[in-house]
């Protein structure tokens, strides 16, 4: 049977796509399943890991960018492909968006089996009669978080136990019990390094954090702390706020970074003493999950996927969405104790441990699958592709 992951992009690798690349890995073991990926947008990030896995790509230019008059042609090219050159045995698309676009031409698709995969809480879907209708017919609704979840069912009138929620796997690397500086490390020294792991966009709200920045700065000057901001920059006029922002607060280049994106995020938030996440609005925010797993602490929002992430044990560290003070507040606690940052980090760590395998993700995907196509998958089996998969990906 062939199953046909489908992505937003191959250009880079966002929290989605590397779900996403969880699953393919899995599948590709699997004796006869042929796994094949299926994107909107090309990219050479994605190929090099995908190519490893020896998985076949394909690209079609996302029809949701075109004039509104030729979207219904682009769904019907995206139907012709599927049906003709593809032929795919199942839709595996991996957010909201994208998995209403898999749902509009399945049907035509000669494929067997499409499942609706909420990988965020429902900010690029609409609440249209047509979003309604596919979702009422859907054999399979998942959700990566709780707040996904009644999304779904307040705005489509699902029954939430119709939606299947899991929590993202994420990876649990081994840690050095000795560890070398890393770049971040060499470049600042002592100063304390805080870090925000995020596109930024507006609903990430990285104003907030900046504002909070300039609190903690006041209060501990001697210490000279930086801010490293770590993300695409493409939506530029949250940039260009942003720049302003910092500038109008008296905050340099020198205390406030804006990197762009990082070849090795492994490597920055190792080198970081503290992780903050600010959004306003997430599912469940893999750049949490990812800082977690890698023994950090992390300060966030309190808002419904911060709080999946972190669980019961990190309420004390989530602060009230746009509330500066209060973010800064928290940024100040564990900076001032370390032996308390340590134990937060050792708990984030084994919450992860614990709650968001991989293992169980997986498990979770092949048994929808199996379900929706009315035979179980088989279990899978290793290959030598493994190794070479986690060095990409990582």
């Amino acid at each position: 049977m062939k199953l046909l992951v489908i992505i937003g992009t191959l250009a880079h690798m966002g929290g989605a796509e590397r779900q996403a690349l969880h699953l393919v890995e899995h599948l590709a073991k699997c004796p006869g399943c042929s796994v094949e990926v299926l994107a909107f947008e090309d990219g050479e990030v994605l190929r090099t890991t995908l190519a490893a896995l020896r998985v076949r790509t394909h690209v079609f230019p996302y029809y949701f960018r075109w004039p509104r008059g030729r979207r219904l042609r682009g769904l019907a090219r995206l139907a012709w492909l599927l049906r003709s050159q593809i032929r795919p045995t199942a839709l595996l698309p991996f957010v909201g968006v994208h998995s209403k676009t898999a749902a509009l031409v399945w049907h035509y698709s000669g494929a067997r089996f499409c499942w609706w995969n909420q990988q965020d809480e429902g900010r690029d879907l609409s609440g249209t009669p047509t979003e309604r209708r596919i979702l009422q017919q859907l054999p399979c609704i998942t959700s990566n978080s709780l707040v996904g979840r009644d999304f779904l069912a307040k705005t489509y009138g699902l029954a939430p136990e119709r939606i299947r929620v899991y929590n993202n796997g994420t990876p649990l690397p081994e840690l050095d019990k000795s560890p070398r500086a890393g770049h971040w490390r060499r470049e600042f020294g002592s100063r304390p390094i805080i870090t925000m792991l995020a596109n930024v966009t507006a609903f990430k709200d990285h104003g907030t954090l900046v504002a909070a920045w300039q609190i903690v700065r006041r209060r501990i000057p001697a210490a000279d702390p930086v801010l490293i901001l770590a993300g695409h920059l493409k939506e530029t006029k949250t940039v260009t706020e942003l720049k302003l922002q910092a500038f109008s607060l008296g905050l340099s280049g020198e205390n406030v970074r804006l990197v762009g994106p990082v070849k090795n995020s492994t490597e920055l938030l190792l080198d970081s003493d503290l992780v903050v996440h600010s959004s306003l609005t997430e599912g469940c925010p893999n750049a949490v999950c990812e800082a977690m797993a890698l023994g950090r602490a992390v300060v966030a929002t309190d808002i419904p996927g911060c709080r999946q992430a972190l669980g019961p044990g990190g309420n004390e560290w989530l602060a009230l969405p746009g509330d500066a003070p209060d973010l800064a507040e928290k940024i100040l606690h564990l900076l001032a104790d370390a032996p308390l940052r340590h134990r937060v980090a050792a708990a984030n760590r084994e919450r992860i441990r614990t709650e968001f395998s991989i293992a169980a993700m997986n498990q979770f995907f092949r048994q929808c699958i199996g379900d929706g196509l009315g035979c179980p998958l088989p279990a899978p089996s290793a290959n030598a592709a493994d190794e070479q998969y986690h060095k990409n990906l990582n």
